[in-house]
């Protein structure tokens, strides 16, 4: 809970800062520039070009209704992600807890989203086989 508390606000700053990135994207690029100018390693590595395309990815963040009905719907998944996590603790424990739930959502939601290999392929299976184990399920006929 205590690396939660850090982490949380901390998510929500590094937002913020995307936002505020995607709305001074001029200015970005300037000191971009600026940089790569007094640094020539930068220069070789593109720098200017790759935070053009990351700034496009950033586009949306500037429009408030866009902003708006990402984070709604957003929150939306995540809250049916989180109560369907917590129904199916009872699947497997007395009780449930939404800490638990919260935690190996989020977890399952991270082995997902790291690309392991081209596909993600195996990723997902081996931590449905890895979560059977551990409640031991063992290996399947």
């Amino acid at each position: 809970r205590a690396v939660a508390g850090i982490f949380a606000p901390l998510s929500v700053i590094g937002f913020v800062v995307l936002v505020l990135l995607a709305a001074r994207r001029a200015w970005v690029l300037n000191l971009i520039a600026g940089l790569t100018a007094r640094v020539p390693f930068l220069a070789r590595i593109k720098l200017v070009d790759l935070a053009t395309h990351f700034l496009d990815g950033l586009a949306l963040l500037t429009q408030p209704r866009a902003l708006l009905n990402a984070l709604l719907w957003t929150a939306i998944s995540w809250a049916f992600s989180l109560a369907s996590g917590y129904v199916l603790m009872f699947a497997f424990f007395d009780s449930a807890d939404w800490a638990v739930t919260s935690l190996f959502t989020a977890a399952a939601s991270f082995a997902v989203a790291v690309p392991a290999v081209p596909g993600n392929l195996g990723t997902y299976e081996l931590s449905i086989v890895l979560a059977l184990d551990a409640m031991g399920y063992g290996e399947p006929l």
